[in-house]
């Protein structure tokens, strides 16, 4: 017994010895990128700081449901404290009650796969079909709901098409290593580029119906590339206004009308902002991203 117990220790010290190993090599790497260098790494969340944001957008989420105007809801908050989801979530069902009721939607990316969009998904949606290149095993939606597992560009090659299109959170990740989700993935792309994001809104476009209406959002603010801290790759980018009005008129090109809104994290809450006005840093005293940009748009019939 003593020997078992010995050898678990034992283990164990060398387990916490290598955590710490990889945490301090982190750190130095961390602390010889320039601040301004093209690529800024970002925090990592843990399950404590989850599920308090989890708790806090169910709250700020409701309060849309329940008709308070969006501008009230995400300002009046320590927004500093959470990342751009709880700008996200709530903006997400201020646009769905927007929409006529019972359209089936397709969630690019699977952010809305949350319990806390679940029931306003429920009231205004018919079936929610969610796609994605890995499959999620717990599924949140209470609609009649269909996985499709894919990436963006091969999803869907019978031609289907949805009334609602959904993309939050997900396209500053296309084109760059996302082995952090557990498998080899590395990435096309070691710099911002505008090439994923155009591409990515041309397929959206591809899985719209004539008439049917589009929501993404992206980092926004200070252009940088996102280092993960774990992989200590490039993972993600943070878009700025020349970026997004290079996707604005490809939309335009493909035949949807298309606008962005910005907000921003301000002394109060998140605040609405010209775009070209927005410079917040992501990571810069907050979570995540100090900026979020909405695209909203719809396909001509």
């Amino acid at each position: 017994m003593e020997h078992g117990l010995l050898y678990q220790l034992y283990h164990l010290s060398l387990f916490k010895v290598a955590r710490m190993a990889r945490r301090w090599v982190r750190r130095q790497r961390f602390s010889r990128i320039d601040p301004d260098s093209p690529s800024r790494p970002v925090p990592e969340l843990s399950h404590v700081y989850l599920e308090r944001r989890q708790i806090y957008a169910q709250r700020l989420v409701e309060r849309v449901r329940q008709g308070e105007p969006l501008d009230g809801v995400l300002s009046g908050f320590n927004a500093r404290n959470f990342d751009e989801r709880l700008a996200e979530y709530p903006y997400f069902v201020w646009w769905l009650y927007q929409q006529e009721p019972n359209q089936d939607l397709l969630d690019v990316g699977c952010t809305l796969n949350n319990k806390v969009v679940s029931r306003a998904l429920l009231d205004r949606c018919r079936q929610v079909w969610l796609t994605n290149p890995a499959y999620e095993a717990v599924l949140h939606v209470m609609n009649q709901a269909f996985y499709h597992v894919s990436k963006l560009e091969e999803a869907f090659p019978d031609g289907k098409q949805f009334p609602l299109v959904t993309c939050l959170s997900t396209i500053e990740h296309i084109g760059y290593d996302n082995s952090q989700y557990g498998k080899p993935s590395p990435g096309q792309y070691g710099e911002p580029s505008v090439e994923p994001l155009v591409s990515s809104l041309m397929q959206l476009v591809r899985l719209m119906q004539p008439g049917g209406r589009l929501l993404v959002s992206v980092p926004f603010g200070y252009r940088q590339g996102l280092i993960h801290p774990v992989t200590m790759e490039v993972f993600s980018q943070v878009f700025d206004a020349p970026s997004i009005q290079v996707g604005l008129d490809a939309l335009e090109k493909a035949g949807v009308s298309a606008t962005v809104t910005v907000y921003q994290i301000g002394e109060r809450g998140w605040d609405q902002v010209a775009p070209e006005e927005s410079h917040a840093r992501y990571a810069d005293g907050t979570p995540g991203a100090g900026a979020v940009a909405f695209i909203t748009g719809q396909k001509a019939s």
